[in-house]
């Protein structure tokens, strides 16, 4: 009786435990059904590895962006803003447009510190539930910060057809 007592205690710590460790480590990397996906905030750095390499690498060489708006933008206060992507490793539009985002801001010395990147699972939810604080229902999302504040955002794909003039759009509107 003591040895089954003992051993329910420790089930019970063991379950009580988990979801604290999930919460301390929010990225990760997830394999289901063959398909790998990130979950969490990660870095640009983890595109450029494989699985993720094959669609990142591509569409950011084919991709160019537009010299009047890369030079317009270099004006602006894009550089004092923080940017927060939100994606899905498993989203063709995010496969399109991430990587032409991140070649616009390294056009633009953009420093990645002020960048936060978080991929969502097929339900476009995070480990944190980051998704519910800045109300993502479609991914990808660019959200543009200026002071604190979210000044616009790019869901899904620009309305112009170029990123960098949506960005350029928002920042131009931005007191």
């Amino acid at each position: 009786m003591k040895n089954k007592l003992t051993k329910i205690m420790i089930a019970a710590g063991v379950i009580a435990i988990q979801p604290a460790m999930a919460q301390e480590t929010p990225n990760k990397e997830t394999t289901q059904q063959k398909n790998n996906m990130l979950i969490g905030i990660h870095t640009s750095d983890e595109f450029e590895k494989a699985p993720y390499s094959d669609w990142y690498q591509k569409e950011y060489a084919e991709y160019t962006p537009d010299k009047t708006s890369i030079e317009a933008l270099k004006g602006t206060q894009l550089n004092q803003s923080r940017l927060t992507v939100f994606l899905g490793t498993w989203c063709g539009d995010s496969h399109r447009e991430f990587p032409r985002f991140m070649k616009i801001l390294h056009a633009l010395d953009f420093p990645e510190d002020q960048l936060t990147i978080y991929a969502l699972d097929r339900n476009k939810q995070s480990p944190d539930g980051d998704e519910k604080k800045f109300n993502i229902l479609r991914v990808p999302t660019f959200i543009i910060h200026q002071e604190g504040n979210e000044t616009g955002r790019i869901i899904e794909y620009p309305q112009s057809g170029w990123l960098e003039k949506d960005l350029l759009e928002i920042l131009n509107r931005t007191p």
